[in-house]
């Protein structure tokens, strides 16, 4: 079986839009669902709950809550293989974990407990900041539309990543795909022109090496010339331009800085920006050599385990019909 898209799910209507968004993705591509719930403390018996029936009557309610986003998984895309997942230990621990062999990890831009708003909630930010893979952010009630798949590319090995995964979510999504590159003007220097030559203003100059930019992304696009892509020089900063084009697109792209070390993959300024305030999905790739390492490097470190939850299935895998 192909390995499961990851949804984090907490009962709150924000994590079920979150939900249906993976359950169509996983359709598109062919892959099951995890709905993965995250409780009580990592090394404690039963999230802490203890062995008392009592703590056995909590954990089974608890239960009920994968369950249930399981269930809306299933009514969102019924072809799908959902598989409810209790896990214990604290939301960004278990999605990082769970995320090392997912395609993808899902989450909504706030959970329970938390008004909706510009910026993303804790949960979020901590599973962008340290999952292994590509994470979707979703926001509150994102509403479906067919607008284009928007990806920002800057001609960095990151930016080529998110335009391969862009062109992908269009092409199976059925819409078209729009690569922005955006520049702007620096500020203009004091220095005397170069052996008597002068060179073009910083405005033109910023200005030509974007336009040199967009042409290698006209050329990679045209390995895929069946795919309706367009390539846009647009003048503003990055994250206000993918922002503004958010409004009415179906997901944007952006690429995410990776450096190596223990659960150290940072994102860059634009990658936080648009996935704080865009108002579609975002969907934040990963540079290869760097999920690698943090991959090595999150395997290196064994996880206490919370109890028979975590290995074994809370429910078992079904087909939703």
């Amino acid at each position: 079986m192909r390995s499961a898209i990851v949804v984090g799910y907490d009962g709150s209507p924000q994590a079920a839009t979150a939900v249906r968004w993976a359950a169509a993705r996983a359709r598109e591509r062919g892959r099951p669902v995890e709905v993965v719930c995250a409780w009580g403390f990592a090394g404690q018996p039963n999230g802490g709950a203890g062995d008392t029936w009592l703590g056995r009557r909590v954990v089974e309610q608890v239960r009920e809550v994968p369950a249930e986003g399981a269930r809306i998984a299933a009514e969102a895309a019924p072809e799908i293989t959902v598989r409810p997942v209790l896990d214990f230990g604290s939301p960004v621990a278990v999605l990082t974990e769970r995320a090392i062999h997912a395609p993808m990890v899902v989450i909504g831009r706030h959970g329970a407990g938390r008004r909706g708003g510009p910026l993303i909630g804790s949960v979020a930010s901590g599973v962008l900041h340290n999952a292994p893979t590509a994470v979707a952010v979703v926001p509150d009630a994102a509403p479906i539309r067919q607008g284009p798949v928007v990806v920002g590319f800057d001609g960095s090995p990151a930016s080529f990543v998110a335009i391969e995964e862009g062109r992908d979510a269009a092409e199976a999504l059925g819409v078209p795909l729009q690569v922005l590159v955006a520049w702007t003007a620096v500020a203009q220097t004091s220095a005397p022109p170069l052996c008597g030559l002068r060179a073009p203003s910083t405005a033109e100059g910023a200005r030509l090496a974007a336009q040199q930019v967009a042409d290698r992304a006209v050329s990679w696009c045209a390995t895929r010339p069946e795919l309706r892509t367009e390539v846009r020089l647009v003048e503003g900063r990055t994250q206000d331009v993918l922002v503004r084009r958010s409004a009415d697109a179906a997901l944007v792209v952006v690429g995410a800085r990776g450096r190596s070390g223990f659960v150290s993959l940072v994102l860059g300024s634009v990658s936080r920006a648009v996935a704080h305030r865009a108002e579609c999905p975002v969907l934040v790739t990963r540079d290869p050599e760097a999920v690698s390492r943090a991959i090595g490097a999150l395997s290196a470190v064994p996880r206490q385990r919370g109890g028979p939850a975590e290995d074994a299935p809370v429910a078992p895998e079904r087909t939703a019909r």
